[in-house]
């Protein structure tokens, strides 16, 4: 599972990084932009992302809607590591496009228990994507057939 960290705080980024390879994710990439997240989400295809809200320059309301755009139809979760408890831009968190948010300072227990999850709904996510894929060729196949009998009579 890829992981994309992005805070523009290097102790932030240390912490979850260090905690989500203790948990076994190996694959944990770091930016500390939100320009620089577009761009390496671009080159790695994250399955998941941790963003943090306030950042110089793009601000995290920014850059969710456009990881959700780059994704498509594929399920990328984006869960916001936040240190603003108000309850506008936590609602806020969640319109512009992020699948859930934890509070800083972070319980370690509680985003291992979100990360679990939503790795649940992506993996869900992408089997029925594969399952829809698998579908339309046979109905593309039936119609064809159905074509060539009605042709035929």
């Amino acid at each position: 599972m890829r992981i994309l960290v992005v805070d523009d705080e290097s102790l932030n980024r240390f912490l979850l990084v260090h905690m989500l390879e203790e948990q076994g994710y190996t694959e944990c990439y770091e930016a500390q932009s939100g320009h620089e997240a577009l761009e390496l989400a671009q080159r790695i295809s994250p399955d998941l992302v941790l963003l943090d809200v306030i950042m110089p320059g793009m601000i995290g309301f920014e850059v969710a809607p456009k990881l959700k755009e780059m994704a498509g139809d594929n399920y990328l979760p984006v869960i916001f590591i936040t240190s603003l408890d108000d309850k506008e831009s936590l609602v806020k968190c969640l319109e512009v496009g992020g699948d859930d948010f934890v509070s800083k300072p972070f319980d370690k227990v509680i985003l291992s228990a979100k990360i679990r999850a939503h790795r649940r709904i992506r993996t869900l996510s992408t089997r029925i994507e594969q399952q829809n894929t698998e579908l339309r060729y046979y109905q593309q196949r039936v119609d064809r057939e159905h074509a060539i009998v009605e042709h035929i009579f």
